[in-house]
C-alpha cells in the first residue's frame, strides 16, 4: 500500500506513484484520446485499427477499462507512437 506523501518524491514518475488505480486509468485514457485527436482519428477509426469494438475504445478513453499491455501496444502501433509516449508527460 502506498503511503500518503506530504511532498512528492523526486523521481520522474512521482505523480503516477501516488495515484490510485482509477486516477491512473483516467490519465492514460485522456492521453490516448489526446493522441487520437492529434492524429485526427475518430474513436471508431482507432478501434478498427486496434481490432477493438468502438465501445471498448470508449471505455479505455474514459478510464473505465483496465487494458492489457498488449492492447496498449496495439493502440501505440495504431497511433504510430511509442508506448512510452502514452505513459509519460
Amino acid at each position: 500500500m502506498l503511503k500518503k506523501y506530504n511532498k512528492l518524491p523526486s523521481y520522474p514518475y512521482s505523480l503516477i506513484a501516488v495515484m490510485n488505480d482509477r486516477q491512473f486509468l483516467i490519465l492514460l485514457g485522456s492521453r490516448i484520446k489526446k493522441m487520437r485527436l492529434k492524429k485526427d482519428l475518430s474513436q471508431y477509426e482507432l478501434a478498427v485499427l486496434c481490432h477493438f469494438q468502438k465501445a471498448s475504445m470508449s471505455r479505455i478513453e474514459a478510464g473505465k477499462s483496465n487494458i492489457t499491455l498488449l492492447n496498449l501496444k496495439r493502440i501505440s502501433v495504431a497511433l504510430h507512437v511509442h508506448v512510452n509516449e502514452l505513459l509519460s508527460d
